[in-house]
């Protein structure tokens, strides 16, 4: 449950923003296809490399994502959660995201 926890918590910090999942594949290099896939019910491993590119992108806290790797009790509604919080800390420090295409 780590991983679609931590994919939850991605694809709210996208949505927040109003990114697609078009765009966030053409900034990480993978195709749209794939980012569906990561979001979707049984994620595929994405390896470290685009796991951490779609965290920058979306501007994710990498240690919310390690932390929600590590554990296997955390849902997506958890990730959701944490990623809302997230994203409304941003807006309060005036940093909502670190979008680059």
């Amino acid at each position: 449950m780590g991983l679609i926890a931590a994919f939850a918590y991605l694809r709210t910090l996208r949505e927040a923003q109003g990114l697609s999942q078009e765009t966030v594949a053409h900034a990480i290099g993978v195709s749209a296809k794939q980012v569906y896939r990561w979001e979707g019910v049984r994620p595929p491993d994405p390896g470290a490399t685009a796991l951490a590119r779609y965290t920058a992108m979306v501007g994710g806290a990498p240690e919310h994502v390690h932390q929600f790797l590590l554990r296997d009790d955390v849902t997506a509604e958890d990730g959701a959660h944490l990623a809302t919080l997230w994203f409304q800390l941003r807006i309060a420090l005036g940093k909502p995201g670190t979008v680059r295409t």
